[in-house]
């Protein structure tokens, strides 16, 4: 089963009510991850999973559990004004390009645009010694 995924605006102020979303997460079985205090993970019976990746007033679900994910959804949004923006396409930079396996995740277009940003694009590329 390919992943599903929601992006989500979250309609808050970011920080004022981020405790209160933490505890809703926590004591819904989302684990905080080590790593990444703004990523929790679901686990359940080792086939099912979600991760939530929220970021300022973003938000990101992905699973491998449709309904699941939209029951999450609809429970998260009794307790905040929420907006499904559909399939993922960018989040944070990254673009994301569905294939059969999964998601092809690429920094192409980001790269691309910074470039063009700053008047780069039409420099010769050059080889560093540094390893790639």
């Amino acid at each position: 089963m390919s992943p599903q995924q929601i992006l989500v605006w979250l309609e808050q102020a970011p920080w004022a009510w981020f405790q209160g979303f933490n505890y809703l997460l926590l004591s819904n079985g989302l684990v905080c991850s080590k790593v990444d205090t703004s990523m929790f993970v679901y686990h359940c019976h080792s086939t099912i999973l979600i991760v939530l990746l929220l970021y300022v007033d973003d938000m990101l679900l992905i699973g491998n559990n449709t309904t699941l994910i939209h029951t999450f959804t609809s429970h998260l949004s009794h307790h905040f004004t929420m907006k499904d923006l559909g399939d993922l396409h960018y989040f944070l930079g990254v673009q994301v390009v569905h294939i059969p396996l999964g998601l092809f995740l690429s920094h192409h277009k980001y790269v691309s645009d910074l470039l063009k940003k700053f008047h780069l694009h039409t420099l010769k590329p050059v080889r560093t010694p540094s390893v790639s």
